[in-house]
């Protein structure tokens, strides 16, 4: 069934969802949206650049020779990229921002333009066949039909030759390892395998997700060879306290706000009192880098909107309440003992819940009750 949509503009509900507010409201707003709409550059984003620029290198030189009529080899075939990191690393906004600077692949997420690549989230389940019904949206495809899975991928190779398409990203390459039937699974690997390896229009692979990927490539040798991995590590401590405190700083500047007394200038000597406060944040993100930006962004937008001039561990364990719901006894911006908090459960309570039940049905299986 078609979705009905309104006709009016999104202005109109803009200034209807900004009509309550004061001038003072607006500023604020906008310091807001200065801070959200700020991309902090980090070291491990080179390491990804060089690796897709020698992915795009690669496929140069092959068109290059193909036009030239003595390409041969390992040139004749399309090359992978992986990039994996756990939830919460920030590799797809590391990776969408690397993709939006290469001029071939403007508009990539756009079906109607000449961009050289496409992008897909994996869809969950990652059957095979949604696999390849996804990527035929992402090429601009339209079908009222209930294609075969045989078909659509038919037609997902044609429609990448016919739109001079020449790289394929999938994100959240996790959900096809999921699939409960290998079969499946298989199925899919070796597409992909067969769309690198496609004598008449090579393609070369941007794979991206958590560590449950590593199986399915790492399954298949083939795949394996064609592939380059970048990983994105968790946090640290106290190898990444650096890290930590100029994601502060910079965010700081960026939303106006001074940070005294809550993290140390670099240059200065070493500050246990500030240092144990990156360890909390650290830990409050799951040592994880994304989480870390967001929970900086949410105490900064907390204290803009409150109309103070310096970012506090208040506002930050403000934050962490809000994301979690916890109470002050298991805030770890609050708790003495912050260590001892499971920090993943509060973040993701149905995490816990699952692993609890897991649990419970391992005792019920070793003939135990507690």
């Amino acid at each position: 069934m078609a979705i009905e949509t309104s006709s009016k503009e999104p202005i109109n509900a803009i200034d209807r969802l900004r009509a309550h507010r004061n001038a003072d409201d607006v500023a604020k707003s906008k310091r807001v949206q200065h801070v959200l709409n700020a991309y902090l550059p980090l070291p491990r984003d080179e390491e990804l650049k060089d690796r897709l620029n020698d992915l795009i290198e690669h496929c140069a030189m092959a068109l290059e020779q193909v036009s030239e009529g003595r390409a041969r080899g390992r040139l004749l075939e399309g090359r992978a990229f992986c990039l994996i990191g756990q939830s919460g690393t920030g590799k797809t906004t590391v990776l969408h921002k690397a993709l939006a600077r290469v001029k071939a692949f403007e508009g990539y997420q756009d079906p109607t333009s000449d961009s050289l690549l496409i992008s897909i989230v994996a869809p969950s389940p990652g059957v095979s066949k949604q696999v390849a019904m996804q990527l035929l949206r992402a090429l601009g495809y339209k079908t009222e039909r209930v294609l075969q899975e045989n078909v659509a991928w038919d037609l997902v190779r044609r429609q990448i030759a016919l739109r001079g398409v020449r790289f394929v990203h999938i994100d959240e390459l996790q959900h096809i390892h999921q699939v409960p039937n290998p079969i499946e699974i298989q199925k899919v690997r070796d597409t992909l395998k067969s769309l690198m390896q496609n004598s008449v229009w090579p393609v070369s692979l941007i794979l991206s997700g958590t560590p449950e990927i590593a199986p399915f490539l790492q399954a298949d040798t083939q795949i394996r060879r064609r592939c380059t991995i970048v990983r994105f590590d968790s946090l640290s401590m106290p190898r990444d306290i650096a890290i930590v405190r100029t994601i502060v700083t910079q965010f700081c500047q960026r939303g106006g706000l001074e940070h005294d007394g809550l993290i140390r200038d670099p240059r200065s000597k070493e500050d246990k009192a500030t240092d144990e406060f990156v360890r909390r944040l650290a830990h409050a993100s799951i040592d994880e880098i994304g989480i870390v930006i967001e929970m900086v962004q949410d105490a900064i937008t907390i204290a803009i909107r409150a109309g103070d001039d310096k970012l506090t561990d208040g506002h930050f364990a403000s934050a962490y309440q809000r994301r979690t719901g916890c109470d002050a006894m298991r805030n770890v911006f609050l708790a003495s003992e912050w260590e001892t908090i499971d920090v993943r459960s509060a973040l993701y309570p149905e995490n816990a819940l699952e692993e609890e039940d897991r649990s419970r049905r391992r005792s019920v299986k070793n003939g135990s009750t507690h």
